[in-house]
């Protein structure tokens, strides 16, 4: 029960956490209707983690050992093992079957043994105490009980000798894939992901599945001879067996990632869960007393009998059937193509490695026959595809970076190589120096002087070889982990190379993708500052950058603002600032364990909070270092720096097209204005006519214009619109339009009276009282005095001067509307 224990510790379905001063979230479990995140320590190694993963890898270590050497013994030799010639049922101490050998030597079916070998015998593990590990040719004594149904009921003694096991040279290679090469590949796989992800709950649930896929085809039969380690191992193999149906199910739910429906109703699963939990216990309690003592079933309660048979097939059908149901919904409901890939690769590995060997199984089971029964044909093929699935989960865990174990591996080499193995090596020179130099002394009994020597070039090896292994290591470094060691020549060039970029875009990528190069940090976010809360302005590393949530503006901003420095943040530290200031709101810790946030760097200028970058845990579960920080500082002010210059940049080009802009439209306005002047002037006679126009600001309200008129006469318009520039010149636009327009009513007006001239004096009287003004000018320059009125602001106005000058009669007719005195003599 501490395996399952274990496993479940992992899983964090049971047993909550311990508390850490650097939690990383490494997924989400449900218990008792609430979602938990289940945390791993960064700053400490996982030291319980690892102890538990000790204990089991101590156990099934032995366990898988044992059978290897089995297996190849009898691989080598085919007699090493003596034949089973008779099987005997758990809970039972009648014979049920025999082979020829033992039929010829007396024993029949039906037979009840009493001892074996002169010992009583109990239950199978007595059995398998005396055959397991016999040689061809041992003799074997039973004394049985013989039933009546062949002759008087008596007692027996039965003599033979064993015979060795049928030779099956061609059936070699089936014994090495199913015997060997299964259970290997599956302890390599489980243990190796849990070994360098000790503290995410899917590799201890990737490791629960395959400790029980190696144990799935009755592997470690010989650890039944009812020794104390026999015992443990008949544990462990009965637990791995039994609770591999409830890892699948648990497989199909978080792996590789969790399944929308659980996270809405989290307590679905206990429904399966509970029973296949149930039934590893039943089944390892019922397995290993039958094995000891046969009578153990009759003493058993009734209701563990009917739990037993009620959890016996059906939540195992179920948990199978969930499993593929599960990885089918993920599929359909996958956008990702790769996640798509992913999952497909899963279900048809799981599929054709494991429905041919369950159906086997079912038809075994309506038609009484175990596995062993069927022929070859039938029997093998369907084994020999369960190496699929661990093939299959192997091929997405490596190659598709599905629990992205290629980093911890690189990481675990830079350690043990860079680091550790210089060290090493180091220290193995140094011992093999001081002990030559003292073969040397006690064989040679050599002078003073020459000891003496023998120790100065001694010394100086010794921190030769100092010097020589530093630029060994620098050397494993510059060839295999550049990256790691250059941390620190990265952030100091980082700090420089970002004073340089003006553009924000360009900036947020280099540091985010720099700082996550040079420290290995998988998810990095830079939140700025805008009128509200803060937006997130480029994430790396996340599943969906687009779907990072604004962050509100509160306790942690104040922190970050007051601190000016990197803060760690550790949520699930009850005494990290994080949870002790009182100003940090739910919301804030919300969003800071869906960045995954284990450090922020504020990005300050003076007394301003520009905004803050959010790291992530370090692909090497390392605790970012008193110089991470430092260097980090240096990079977020540079950073907050080079940002102020951004905007002030973006100001100053915005400033700069905006004038841009100006002039041109001050181009295309003056253009426009020259085209509305007179382009050429009218020919009078007896007069000379000129004009000129230059405006103070390119365009202006000053406005002259020239119309030729009916019956030879000539229009003169002078007009000065107030203020000066564009809004001038549309107001000059407009007065042009405006006097075009009246003059053309005007000429209709003075046709209309031409047209009356020969009216009586009665009714051109009536005609004159309709028009109150003396003139038609004055009546033109009235209506585009009220145009000009409605069509222009309270702070705008023009003066004005209109003029009709007849050639013929030399006469000119004006009205002056407030413009200074257009005459000069």
């Amino acid at each position: 029960m501490s395996i399952m224990a274990a496993c479940f510790y992992g899983l964090g379905l049971t047993l909550p956490a311990p508390p850490t001063r650097a939690p990383r979230f490494c997924g989400e479990f449900s218990l008792r209707g609430k979602t938990l995140n289940v945390p791993a320590a960064r700053n400490s190694r996982p030291t319980l983690q690892y102890a538990l993963l000790a204990i089991v890898f101590a156990i099934a270590g032995t366990f898988f050992a044992h059978h290897l050497w089995y297996m190849a013994e009898l691989l080598k030799n085919d007699a090493y093992a003596a034949s089973d010639v008779f099987s005997i049922p758990l809970n039972s101490a009648r014979i049920s079957d025999v082979t020829a050998e033992a039929k010829a030597a007396g024993l029949l079916p039906g037979d009840t043994v009493l001892a074996i070998n002169g010992q009583p015998y109990h239950g199978v593990a007595d059995k398998n105490r005396v055959l397991e590990y016999a040689h061809p040719g041992d003799l074997l004594t039973l004394a049985i009980e013989r039933g009546a149904s062949v002759s008087a009921s008596h007692r027996q003694t039965v003599r033979f000798a064993l015979p060795g096991r049928e030779s099956k040279s061609d059936l070699k290679w089936v014994a090495v894939a199913l015997g060997i090469l299964l259970p290997t590949s599956c302890f390599l796989l489980g243990f190796a992901v849990a070994a360098l992800r000790p503290r995410d709950p899917l590799a201890w649930l990737l490791l629960g599945l395959m400790l029980g896929f190696a144990s799935f085809l009755n592997i470690g039969s010989e650890f039944t001879d009812g020794a104390t380690f026999s015992n443990v191992a008949s544990i462990f193999k009965s637990i791995s067996q039994h609770s591999w149906f409830l890892w699948i199910f648990l497989l199909g739910i978080y792996f590789p990632t969790r399944i929308p429906l659980d996270r809405r109703f989290p307590w679905i699963k206990w429904l399966l869960i509970v029973p296949l939990a149930l039934r590893v216990v039943l089944q390892t309690v019922s397995y290993v007393g039958l094995l000891n003592d046969y009578s153990f079933a009759a003493r058993l309660p009734h209701s563990w009998k009917v739990a037993n048979r009620m959890v016996s097939i059906y939540p195992v059908l179920a948990a199978i059937a969930l499993f593929f149901i599960l990885i089918g919904v993920k599929y359909f409901t996958a956008r990702a193509p790769d996640a798509r890939r992913r999952l497909r690769l899963l279900y048809a590995g799981a599929f054709f490695s494991i429905v041919p060997t369950l159906a086997l199984i079912v038809a075994g089971s309506f038609t009484g026959k175990n596995i062993d029964d069927f022929p070859f044909w039938i029997e093998v093929p369907p084994l020999l595809l369960l190496l699929l699935f661990p093939a299959t989960l192997a091929y997405l865990i490596i190659v598709h970076k599905v629990m992205d174990v290629r980093v911890v591996i690189r990481q675990g080499l830079q350690y043990a190589l860079a680091r550790r193995g210089v060290k090493v090596l180091q220290s193995a020179i140094t011992a093999a120096l001081a002990i030559g130099i003292t073969i040397y002394i006690s064989r040679h009994h050599p002078s003073a002087l020459q000891i003496l020597a023998v120790i100065a070039v001694a010394v100086f090896l010794r921190f030769g070889l100092r010097k020589l292994m530093a630029r060994l290591a620098l050397w494993i470094d510059r060839r295999f982990f550049r990256e790691a060691y250059n941390a620190e020549l990265l952030l100091g060039e980082l700090s420089y190379d970002v004073r340089n970029i003006v553009e924000t875009r360009p900036l947020l990528e280099t540091v985010a993708s720099r700082i996550s190069e040079a420290l290995h940090v998988p998810q990095t976010a830079v939140l700025l500052h805008s009128s509200g809360p803060f937006q997130p302005a480029y994430a790396l590393g996340y599943a969906a950058p687009e779907a990072l949530s604004a962050f509100p503006r509160g306790g942690a901003a104040q922190h970050l603002l007051a601190s000016k420095s990197a803060a760690r943040v550790y949520l699930d530290d009850p005494n990290n600032w994080v949870n002790t200031e009182p100003e940090v709101s739910g919301e804030e810790r919300r969003g800071l364990a869906h960045l995954h946030s284990e450090l922020l760097l504020p990005l300050v200028l003076k007394d301003r909070m520009l905004g803050f970058i959010s790291l992530s845990q370090k692909r090497s579960e390392e605790a970012y270092s008193g110089t991470d920080l430092h260097l980090l500082n240096s990079v977020a002010s540079q950073t907050a720096l080079a940002l102020e210059n951004s905007r002030l940049t973006g100001e100053i080009a915005q400033e700069v097209a905006h004038r841009e802009r100006l002039a041109q439209e001050m181009e295309i306005a003056r253009e426009v204005q020259e085209h509305l002047l007179p382009q050429s002037l009218p020919a009078v006679a007896g007069a000379e006519i000129a004009g000129s126009f230059r405006p103070a600001q390119g365009v202006g309200g000053d406005y002259y214009d020239f119309l030729e008129l009916p019956n030879g006469k000539l229009g003169i318009a002078i007009g000065d619109v107030s203020g000066k520039g564009v809004s001038a010149a549309l107001v000059m636009a407009n007065l042009q339009a405006s006097l075009r327009s009246q003059s053309l009513a005007s000429e209709a007006a003075a046709a209309a009276s031409a047209a009356v001239v020969g009216v009586p004096a009665q009714s051109r009287a009536i005609l004159a009282k309709q028009e109150p003004y003396a003139s038609q000018l004055a009546v033109m320059v009235t209506r585009i005095n009220r145009l000009i009125y409605q069509s222009s602001a309270a702070s705008r106005y023009a003066t004005f001067f209109f003029a009709e000058f007849d050639p013929r009669t030399r006469v000119l007719d004006y009205v002056n509307a407030g413009h200074n005195p257009p005459l000069l003599l």
